[in-house]
């Protein structure tokens, strides 16, 4: 069977073809043709490569998933379909690119720490300081699973003030005024799974409920009737995208409030190939590289001659008051503790 030629025209006008196999391509294959029959787009979305250990699924994954959505925006254009131009996928994608895909790697023991630390009740997060305003978190392998489609190698956030108006950076020329918001994605298999905080109403301060997703996750009914997902969605979905959000929120709190744990990668080469741009390889940025959830061993029991059997006792996060006459607050986290453990 012979090739497909694909035709795809940008917001610019301008027409880029794509030569496809004719029965389809594989995850490996259509991200060596996005790279060979597309580089400048691949370097703009994977613009660094990070060597890490097997204990995570490799960043360009993320790259051909940004690359994709701007694919698809093309294809959007060239059917005459435009207002995919607001979809959240690409609307990441485009803020993850304008600040140069910040990619931070969370060590197994944080990540495990973090699901076990109850956050802030609530986070006004349009005013709230972020170290960038998008970012990818990659997960070490089999710390979040979706029930039905697998694992999930990382989780993707965007804040989106109201009335920001931006050029894509993917695929030039569509400007777009989108609704402040804050976006998250998550992909678990082929598939992925995006929500979105959108600004409502005048209210000057949106917040994100944070104490619902965790009553969500610790079986509590307390509150969850605020938490709202798209028609269509099955109970997996929403837990999955609940559990991503805790993830989410814990790492930017801990970026933000222990600042001790960020570890900052290093440029270690930098490959020129045939004229293209050259591509940068990178030890990770780590999240907790050196981190080890605290331990303690609770004696017997008076009497029973037993001791407890392990379990988490829960961190939390604590506002606490300082500057001058106490007038500021800071966060504090009191981490959890794993208690007999062996």
């Amino acid at each position: 069977m012979a090739n497909l030629i694909v035709p795809l025209r940008l917001p610019t006008g301008q027409v880029k073809r794509l030569i496809l196999p004719a029965g389809g391509a594989t995850d490996q294959e259509w991200a060596k043709i996005l790279e060979t029959q597309w580089p400048e787009l691949i370097t703009k979305c994977c613009p660094r490569i990070y060597e890490t250990s097997q204990d995570y699924a490799s960043s360009k994954l993320v790259g051909t998933r940004l690359a994709t959505s701007a694919v698809n925006r093309c294809a959007a254009v060239s059917a005459g379909i435009n207002e995919d131009a607001t979809g959240v996928e690409f609307l990441i994608a485009n803020q993850l690119v304008r600040f140069g895909v910040p990619t931070y790697f969370l060590s197994r023991e944080l990540a495990q720490a973090i699901r076990q630390t109850k956050p802030p009740m609530a986070l006004e997060w349009h005013d709230m300081h972020l170290p960038f305003e998008a970012a990818v978190f990659m997960l070490p392998r089999n710390t979040l699973r979706h029930a039905t489609e697998g694992d999930c190698n990382y989780i993707t956030y965007a804040r989106y003030r109201i009335g920001d108006i931006f050029t894509s950076p993917l695929v030039g020329g569509a400007c777009a005024s989108v609704l402040g918001g804050f976006m998250l994605l998550a992909s678990a298999g082929r598939l992925a799974y995006h929500y979105y905080w959108p600004y409502q109403g005048h209210r000057p301060m949106p917040i994100i409920q944070l104490g619902d997703l965790d009553a969500a996750m610790t079986g509590s009914d307390d509150h969850t009737e605020r938490l709202f997902f798209p028609e269509g969605m099955s109970d997996d979905d929403t837990t999955f995208l609940r559990e991503a959000a805790h993830y989410v929120f814990g790492a930017l709190l801990i970026m933000l409030n222990r600042p001790d744990l960020v570890q900052r990668g290093q440029m270690i080469r930098r490959v020129h190939k045939n004229g293209k741009q050259p591509r940068e390889f990178w030890s990770p940025n780590y999240i907790g590289a050196n981190y080890r959830v605290v331990r303690s061993h609770e004696a017997a029991a008076a009497g029973s001659g037993t001791s407890p059997r392990m379990h988490w006792r829960r961190g939390h996060w604590r506002h606490q008051p300082c500057g001058p006459q106490r007038n500021q607050r800071r966060d504090i986290w009191i981490e959890p503790m794993l208690i007999n453990a062996d």
